[in-house]
């Protein structure tokens, strides 16, 4: 933190030429321009208009209208559900939350059709119309349009033709090939990563009742490379799921949420699918009513 060098530059800038400057212009350009975030390479300033000006050594790089500060960094909005990100190991491109719950959603349940060819579609498929609603309202807030619902044999789909957003996906991995897909994490923090699996587990989530005051969670995907990904996301945010594994019987592959992290995961992951969120509030319920009676409910 501090103003001295930003306030040199920025003197530097607009009085080219002039070696010194008077205690009374030294005031000047303080109250003009002072440095709000040190990053080392980067810094990033705020003018007396209230734009962020993101320097690299003495260079302007790029001037924002707006900044979220938090406590180790400072993001800029982009456009389309993107973010930079500016902090103490450089910059780099995230997604939003909301962009990121929605990359999770097609990773699961959509498709980008065709691979080839003049049309870009983006389409997205669930029985649940609370899903299909919260699809929307997510591309809405990203994309800034709305797709159209259509009825199919025992589904809901939703689809839009766009081929901004359709480009846009298909370079983040949304969705890579049929039942393929990218887990983006090197364009996802903390809260992006929580977002992509609440939306994918939202689609390729189950939750089983076992007795009163046990419940199993399981991540399913065709492909287990593509969901060995979805795993090295849980670690990356602390939880210890299972290894990836082959369930023979439906040729898919499989990941398991254990005792010690399902608490955690319904509370800080959860889902938008009702009948999880059915499962989650009613062993919630159960945990919490065992603990005050004594049981012994202690990881779920």
């Amino acid at each position: 933190m501090g103003g001295g060098s930003l306030i040199d530059q920025y003197a530097s800038r607009f009085r080219e030429g002039k070696l010194f400057l008077t205690e009374r212009e030294k005031e000047c350009y303080k109250k003009a321009y002072r440095e709000i975030m040190d990053f080392g390479e980067y810094k990033v300033g705020v003018t007396e208009s209230g734009e962020y000006e993101l320097f690299r050594g003495n260079d302007v790089i790029s001037t924002f209208a707006e900044a979220r500060i938090k406590e180790d960094r400072i993001l800029f909005p982009l456009s389309h559900g993107t973010l930079l990100e500016v902090y103490s190991s450089g910059i780099r491109e995230i997604l939003t939350p909301e962009k990121a719950e929605l990359c999770g959603l097609i990773a699961a349940e959509g498709s980008l059709s065709p691979y080839e060819g003049e049309s870009r579609q983006i389409f997205f498929h669930s029985a649940d119309m609370e899903l299909i609603e919260r699809y929307i309202e997510l591309f809405e807030k990203v994309y800034n349009r709305s797709p159209h619902i259509y009825c199919g044999k025992g589904e809901f789909i939703a689809g839009i033709k766009d081929k901004r957003a359709y480009y846009d996906l298909r370079e983040i991995g949304a969705k890579t090939g049929p039942y393929r897909y990218h887990v983006p994490l090197e364009h996802l923090d903390e809260d992006g990563i929580k977002a992509y699996l609440r939306g994918f587990f939202s689609g390729d989530g189950s939750v089983a009742r076992h007795g009163r005051y046990s419940i199993k969670l399981r991540i399913s995907s065709k492909y287990g490379d593509c969901l060995e990904e979805v795993r090295e996301a849980l670690v990356k945010i602390g939880f210890q799921p299972s290894e990836v594994r082959l369930d023979k019987t439906y040729g898919t592959h499989y990941l398991e949420i254990y005792a010690q992290d399902r608490i955690r995961f319904i509370k800080e992951i959860g889902s938008y699918s009702p009948a999880h969120v059915e499962k989650f509030e009613e062993f919630l319920k159960a945990y919490e009513e065992g603990k005050l009676k004594g049981g012994r409910p202690k990881k779920g």
